[in-house]
């Protein structure tokens, strides 16, 4: 029995396959987990994948709490278009609101949790993606990742090891001190996560009193100190971390030249319509022109926090009347939460 039984509500396939072409490998699986403003995201990083793996063969399942017409009738065009397997699975939200969210994190953080217990039994790996994931390399290595038989998740270190022992420190797990990954890019071995019961035992970190005050990045560190550091390092370059809104900041992301994946992490993404000026963000562009999401608008801001950092970002680019319309709507909505509270 799955912890989450009975959360998907319904399940719509498109399997378009190119019987002509000359794979003879099984369909390597990648899941991504996605609320209605994250759907975007995560169509162009499937084109990207797509593109940058054409001798591949792939089924990509997207796990959401919200799907429109337009949106599907969007995945089901990726499908035939490059002749894939896509499967949407719509969520019953319920189990999930029992866990901590706030203004920058949904519930669609813990889809994660959903898809490595719905695989059991269906396939034994799954390739978890973060919606502002952007391949630019060839993935092959993963789905013949050796190594995984015996460990729950292969996975990229986050930020340093002096960073996992402050991490481990901080929860009194002494195994995080082998290492605190990212959440964003999990190889994950479905039976062997099914086994250790991760799932359950992530959901009863929320629970425990000693650990809460400490918890920070919810989902993440919850896995993490479920995982307690018996996991595989991959590469650096599966999980290349960027964060557009030090673009303002004045400081340099490192190069995306060797990466595999970029991960536009922070709260201004590369579908963002202020970061369209940045060079990081042309390997979402140029995805995005060979998708069914071309003729889609980048994203304009949606909330306080949107028009904030909108309004940074189009100063540092000395688009000064746009920067003050920005910062103008920012300052009224700040006063007028102000005056609900």
């Amino acid at each position: 029995m799955n912890f989450f039984e009975n959360v998907i509500k319904e399940q719509t396939s498109f399997l378009y396959e190119d019987n002509n072409k000359n794979i003879q490998d099984e369909k390597f699986n990648i899941a991504y987990g996605a609320d209605k403003n994250f759907l975007f995201g995560t169509g162009v990083s499937i084109a990207s994948v797509l593109l940058n793996n054409k001798n591949m063969s792939f089924h990509f399942h997207i796990f959401t709490d919200f799907l429109s017409h337009e949106d599907s009738k969007l995945f089901n065009e990726i499908s035939k278009l490059y002749n894939t397997c896509v499967t949407l699975y719509t969520l019953n939200m319920d189990t999930l609101k029992k866990l901590p969210t706030n203004q920058v994190w949904s519930h669609a953080i813990y889809f994660r949790l959903i898809i490595a217990d719905y695989f059991y039994q269906k396939c034994d790996r799954i390739l978890y993606l973060d919606s502002d994931v952007v391949c630019t390399g060839n993935i092959k290595s993963l789905k013949n990742l050796d190594g995984l038989t015996s460990a729950p998740v292969a996975a990229v270190m986050d930020i340093s090891e002096s960073h996992s022992i402050e991490m481990a420190n901080l929860f009194n797990i002494e195994g995080i001190k082998k290492g605190y990954f990212n959440s964003g890019v999990m190889l994950i071995n479905t039976e062997e996560w099914k086994r250790r019961q991760l799932t359950e035992k992530s959901i009863s970190v929320f629970s425990d009193e000693k650990l809460q005050p400490c918890i920070k990045y919810y989902d993440q560190d919850a896995i993490n100190i479920a995982v307690n550091g018996d996991w595989i390092k991959l590469d650096n370059s599966f999980n290349h971390r960027i964060n557009l809104n030090d673009k303002y900041k004045n400081r340099e992301n490192s190069s995306t030249s060797n990466a595999v994946f970029v991960h536009f992490i922070g709260l201004t993404k590369p579908w963002h319509n202020w970061s369209k000026y940045y060079q990081e963000a042309n390997c979402f562009l140029n995805a995005k022109e060979k998708s069914p999401w071309k003729n889609i608008n980048l994203m304009a801001p949606q909330n306080i926090a949107h028009h904030k950092y909108a309004s940074k970002h189009l100063k540092y680019k000395k688009k000064y009347a746009q920067s003050l319309f920005h910062y103008s709507i920012y300052t009224i909505l700040k006063i007028k939460n102000k005056v609900k509270i």
